[in-house]
């Protein structure tokens, strides 16, 4: 083979190995919104999306949102439930209790759950919002 007809095809193996992985690979992005570490940066958007972000990178680990048992308990249908605690106190599950078990999480250990769920104190006033309105969102 020539010169010219190896690098012609090398040229057209190129040619398809791109075109091959711009159907495979994202254009733009898709990745969920980054959260701040309150650096006061302000989220806008509708607090739903906010929260749903912030869970799928912080939560979704630990907590499912369909009913399915987890490390801990799911969210899904939490708001306004009543929730038991290890000690026998129960809480209903309002925006106050959210709060209080997602910044300061040892007040608030479920019964028939590890005490292991860190403090999330790091997230902005619009971050935590976001989380509880995406939390009584869910059914």
């Amino acid at each position: 083979m020539s010169r010219t007809t190896v690098g012609a095809l090398l040229l057209i193996f190129f040619a398809v190995l791109a075109i091959g992985y711009a159907g495979v690979m994202p254009f733009g992005d898709d990745s969920p919104r980054a959260v701040s570490d309150d650096n006061g940066v302000a989220i806008d958007g509708d607090p739903v999306d906010v929260g749903e972000s912030i869970y799928a990178q912080q939560c979704s680990g630990c907590h499912t949102i369909d009913g399915s048992t987890g490390v801990g308990p799911t969210l899904a249908g939490l708001f306004g439930s009543e929730v038991t605690m290890d000690d026998g106190e129960t809480y209903t599950a309002d925006g106050d209790y959210l709060l209080m078990a997602i910044t300061d999480p040892r007040e608030t250990t479920r019964e028939g759950y590890p005490d292991v769920m860190p403090a999330f104190d790091n997230l902005s006033e619009d971050e935590l919002a976001g989380l509880v309105a995406f939390i009584e969102s869910l059914e």
